[in-house]
């Protein structure tokens, strides 16, 4: 039972780790204390044991003889038969000897970027692989990432099975190793196949490890059924969003009336360390455009410039973030922020006797700008617009609505007042022919706008058009 870096080891009764339960049937343990490691020789030595149940009760005693031959350690089973094996089995610990955080594999890597984040691609090896590259940190996928890898990994995709932690990283990770549980999951036919609840594809293991700040797994055992794996990153510099308004007062007749400016601004987040001050570089679209702080106020490393009013809907906002005491290099950035207008599918295939549902994703806030004694309605609507073939019941055409209130050709976006908290939110569009005779156009070229109807106070012509993303339409004769 002997490794690379130390020993495979049957667990004592009273320390067993929960994971180590599962269907397979009865645990094996010594009943009492293992040998120390360095007192056995090759003597043989008896130790009691005995299998148990979920709730620790000793259900079969068991003699294990343990010894060292040429340095390795040995158990041996002589009460076992082929009965007990069939529902009966061992969870190893495993027991490292080497010095923590020392020798670790550097991953000679190839990073693909995908539409999901980053996702790192190598080949494991035995020993401990340090999974940090570049400043960014690789983890090993967990079942909540299964889409992530089935679409993004080739030794996924390829073999349609792939292995996942069972749980999120756990955050008190530190120098001494610490196991975590793997699953086997299987894709067949779009569907996936891991028993979950019963444990009954859970019942591997790994190990990982924090040294200096970076992550560090033996992947001695995934070396062994794998060729390549693939490790997905976790950002923890994210960008966000947000509305803000200042407030002025004016006096009309004698009468004081509070002004609501709206501004859009984004706010780095990241793990801060206290007494420490930082420098926020901004990216817009990949350029570089401004340099906040040093601060160790986050406020102080808000991107506010007015620049931003003037963007088209549609542009990628990256936060770079580094202690202001430290060289540039060890920028850590976020992962680009879509600021927009998301449509799931700009590819619509359409029957004329049928509908079809458009999805749009708004990721940016819109604020109001008002006056307290106004009635602005602090509206902005989408339509979706063919601007070579008008829609109409002669010529047909293409005709939407909201999917919520079909009784209105247009989706309601409601502004943020002084106030109001904004989340990213969906909304859907319903999409129809009009070509009741079938010999009109097929194909559909449709222009997604953003038009402020808000009654604001700033002495701006409106409405305000913006074209905000576009979807083509193939209408078919045929049901879908």
């Amino acid at each position: 039972m002997t490794l690379w870096d130390g020993h495979m080891q049957i667990p004592e009764k009273d320390n067993v780790a929960l994971e180590c339960f599962t269907t397979l049937g009865n645990l094996l343990v010594i009943a009492d204390k293992h040998p120390n490691i360095d007192d056995i020789t090759a003597n043989i030595t008896e130790v009691k044991a005995c299998t148990i149940d979920e709730n620790k009760k000793c259900i079969r005693p068991v003699k294990v003889l343990i010894r060292k031959c040429n340095g390795n350690l040995l158990y041996r089973f002589p009460s076992f038969n082929i009965t007990n094996v069939q529902n009966e089995y061992i969870c190893f610990d495993k027991i490292y000897s080497g010095t923590p955080c020392k020798d670790a594999i550097s991953i000679e890597h190839n990073e693909n970027p995908s539409k999901y984040g980053n996702i790192l691609k190598f080949t494991p090896s035995v020993g401990w692989t340090d999974t940090s590259v570049r400043w960014k940190q690789y983890a090993w996928p967990s079942l909540a990432d299964k889409n992530i890898i089935f679409d993004e990994c080739s030794v996924a995709r390829e073999s349609n099975w792939y292995i996942f932690s069972q749980e999120p990283l756990p955050s008190d990770i530190g120098e001494e190793a610490k196991r975590i549980v793997v699953c086997y999951v299987s894709k067949l036919f779009g569907y996936y196949n891991v028993i979950y609840d019963g444990k009954g594809n859970c019942h591997y293991y790994a190990y990982v490890r924090s040294c200096n700040g970076n992550l560090q797994y033996d992947l001695s055992a995934a070396s062994y059924y794998l060729r390549e794996v693939c490790f997905i990153h976790y950002n923890n510099v994210k960008v966000h969003p947000r509305i803000v308004h200042e407030e002025n007062t004016i006096v009309e007749e004698g009468k004081e009336i509070a002004m609501y400016t709206s501004s859009l601004q984004y706010r780095c987040s990241f793990d801060v360390m206290e007494n420490t001050q930082y420098i926020a570089n901004w990216y817009i679209n990949g350029s570089f455009r401004v340099q906040m702080g040093p601060s160790s106020d986050l406020d102080d490393l808000v991107f506010k410039d007015n620049y931003l009013t003037t963007l088209k809907h549609g542009y990628e906002v990256i936060c770079g973030i580094f202690p202001a005491a430290e060289n540039e290099s060890t920028e850590a950035v976020s992962d680009a922020y879509y600021a927009g207008w998301k449509i799931q599918n700009e590819n619509i295939i359409l029957s004329k006797s049928g509908d079809a549902t458009v999805t749009i994703e708004q990721t940016i806030p819109l604020g109001c700008s008002y006056r307290e004694d106004d009635a602005a309605n602090c509206l902005e609507t989408l339509t979706f617009e063919d601007i070579v073939n008008k829609a109409d019941d002669c010529s047909g055409g293409i005709e939407v609505k909201s999917f919520d209130d079909p009784s209105k050709p247009f989706i309601e976006i409601q502004k943020l007042r002084k106030g109001e908290v904004w989340a990213k939110k969906e909304f859907r569009a319903l999409l129809s022919s009009l070509d009741n005779n079938y010999d009109d156009w097929t194909d559909f070229d449709l222009l997604l706008l953003l038009t402020n109807n808000s009654s604001g106070y700033i002495g701006e012509s409106s409405p305000q058009v913006h074209i905000v993303g576009a979807v083509h339409v193939s209408a078919t004769i045929n049901d879908i």
